[in-house]
């Protein structure tokens, strides 16, 4: 339904629906937005790639998304299931030119880097053995 709409309103060169992708980095650097509208989700490896790249994200307040986002500070959080307030948001950033974010880029190698995940893994470790 989705793929039919973005057809039935022009916006095949505007608007991408690329699923599952394991090389992330040529859509992001072509990106202006990071949209993840899951209605369920652990932490998202996709939008830690997207904050990396310094876009700015919209995600719906599942899973994750209110620790990576540190409770909306570095990204947008809407409700789950309420295509309204995403279209809202998006059409926000649009207007007001919200693209980019070195802030969140800044936030997410602090806290969800793989130098970061690994010193916490081997402090659990450590204190599990001591």
């Amino acid at each position: 339904e989705i793929a039919e709409q973005i057809t039935n309103l022009n916006l095949t060169e505007n608007i991408f629906l690329v699923g599952e992708k394991k090389d992330l980095n040529p859509y992001l650097s072509e990106a202006n937005l990071y949209v993840d509208s899951s209605l369920r989700s652990g932490l998202s490896v996709a939008a830690i790639k997207a904050m990396e790249a310094s876009l700015q994200i919209i995600m719906t307040d599942v899973g994750g998304a209110r620790e990576l986002t540190d409770n909306g500070k570095y990204g947008y959080l809407c409700e789950a299931k309420n295509s309204k307030a995403l279209a809202d948001l998006i059409e926000f950033c649009y207007k007001n030119k919200r693209y980019k974010s070195t802030h969140s880029s800044e936030y997410v190698k602090k806290y969800f880097s793989d130098t970061t995940a690994s010193k916490n893994i081997i402090d659990i470790y450590n204190e599990i053995f001591s």
